[in-house]
């Protein structure tokens, strides 16, 4: 099962888009292992 959530870097930070309903949200961090743990937790 594919995620329905990405992540995407603006000026240094990291986002996460929730493709279903189109909403974004900062993860707060400018660290991509960190950012990508954000969402593995998110999916589950």
């Amino acid at each position: 099962m594919a995620s329905v959530y990405r992540i995407y870097k603006r000026k240094g930070i990291y986002y996460s888009f929730h493709g279903p309903t189109g909403r974004r949200e900062s993860l707060h961090t400018s660290d991509k292992q960190e950012a990508r743990a954000m969402i593995a937790a998110k999916s589950e």
